[in-house]
C-alpha cells in the first residue's frame, strides 16, 4: 500500500488515481485547499486527516493487513512566496519530519517529498526557505535511504478531472480562465526580464509525465534497483527543459480554448523571477524513462477543459 499526503491537491489526487491501478492507496488530506475528488476511486481509501501530527494515527486507525510500502509527502503550506516563513515553518518543516518519521515506523522503503524549483530563482523566499530547510533535513536524517527527493518545475494539465482546483489558486491556467469568465484582464507581472519576449518563463511540465516518474521511482526503489543518479543537489529533476513565456502561454490559452482574453501589464512582484527549466545536465530521469514528454499545449488544453466542464473523462493522453 502507497499513502499520500495532500491527497486532494492536484498532483496528489492525479497521483491517487494512477497508484490505484496497481495496488491500494490510502488517500490523506486535510481539505485545507484541495478540491479533487479521489473518494469514489476504487482502491482509494480516502481519509481526511491532518498530517500536522504525522500519519501514524491515520494508519493505525485502518488496521491494516498489508504493509505500508512507500509515503508520498505532498501535503504542505503554499500560498504567496512573501507568505512569513514562522507560518510555514510547521506546515513544511516539522510536518515533513512527523511524517518521515512515522514512514520509517511503518517499515516504508521509499519516502517521496518534493521541493521547488523556485530555489533556482528567489532562494530567499520564505515558502522557499521552508521547503529547502526540510529538503536539507531529510538528506542529512535518512540513514535508511528510504528517501526520494523531487524537485518540481511548472505543473500543469488534468488526469481523468483532477487538476488545479483549489482554494485559493493563484497559478497561471486557473487563473486565465477566471478572468476570462469575469470579463477581466489577465494581469503579466514584468515585461523586462531576459526571455524571448520579456515576460516570465516557466518549465511546464505535465502532470501525467510527473506522477508517472513518480511512480517509476518508487518501482525502482522497492525492487533495488535505483540506479539512476540525482541532480547536483541530491534531488530528481522532473521537468522537461523546455521554458515557455506567459505570453504565450496566453497565446496557447486563446487557441485551444477559442476565447480572446485582455492582457494588461503590471510591475514585478516581490519575489518574481524570470526563467526556471530544468538545464540540459539535469534531464537524467526523463531521459532515462524513453519516453516523450507532453507538450505544453497538451496540458494547457487538458486543464482549461477539466476546470471549465469538471468531467472525469477529460484526459486526451494515456
Amino acid at each position: 500500500m502507497i499513502v499520500i499526503t495532500g491527497a486532494k491537491g492536484f498532483i496528489g489526487s492525479c497521483l491517487s488515481v494512477m497508484a490505484a491501478r496497481h495496488g491500494r492507496v490510502l488517500a490523506l488530506d486535510d481539505e485545507s485547499r484541495g478540491l479533487n475528488d479521489v473518494q469514489a476511486v476504487d482502491n482509494v481509501h480516502y481519509v481526511k486527516h491532518d498530517c500536522r501530527g504525522g500519519i501514524g494515527e491515520a494508519v493505525a486507525a485502518m488496521a491494516l493487513r498489508e504493509p505500508i510500502s512507500a509515503v508520498v509527502h505532498l501535503a504542505a503550506g503554499t500560498g504567496s512566496l512573501d507568505r512569513p516563513y514562522e507560518e510555514l515553518v510547521e506546515l513544511n518543516v516539522e510536518m515533513t519530519k512527523r511524517v518521515y518519521h512515522d514512514a520509517v515506523t511503518l517499515g516504508a522503503k521509499a519516502f517521496v517529498f518534493p521541493t521547488t524549483s523556485l530555489a533556482l530563482g528567489v532562494p530567499d523566499s520564505p515558502y522557499v526557505r521552508s521547503k529547502e530547510d526540510a529538503f536539507e533535513w531529510l538528506k542529512n536524517v535518512d540513514e535508511r535511504r528510504i528517501g526520494i527527493p523531487l524537485r518540481f518545475f511548472n505543473v500543469i494539465g488534468a488526469y481523468r478531472g483532477r487538476t488545479e482546483v483549489r482554494q485559493r489558486e493563484v497559478h497561471i491556467i486557473p487563473t486565465m480562465l477566471e478572468a476570462w469568465r469575469k470579463g477581466k484582464p489577465f494581469v503579466i507581472n514584468g515585461t523586462d526580464y531576459d526571455t524571448e519576449d520579456g515576460t516570465p518563463s516557466r518549465d511546464f511540465t505535465n502532470v501525467v509525465d510527473i506522477v508517472s516518474h513518480i511512480l517509476h521511482l518508487i518501482y525502482l526503489k522497492l525492487n533495488n534497483a535505483l540506479t539512476i543518479k540525482p541532480a547536483r543537489d541530491g534531488a530528481f529533476w522532473l521537468g522537461t527543459g523546455q521554458s515557455t513565456t506567459v505570453l504565450q502561454m496566453v497565446d496557447l490559452f486563446k487557441h485551444w480554448w477559442a476565447a480572446d482574453i485582455e492582457v494588461e501589464f503590471g510591475p514585478r512582484r516581490a519575489f518574481d523571477c524570470g526563467v526556471l527549466k530544468v538545464d540540459q545536465a539535469q534531464k537524467i530521469l526523463f531521459e532515462e524513462m524513453r519516453r516523450g514528454l507532453t507538450p505544453v499545449w497538451v496540458g494547457v488544453r487538458d486543464e482549461v477543459s477539466a476546470l471549465q466542464y469538471g468531467t472525469r473523462n477529460t484526459v486526451l493522453i494515456p
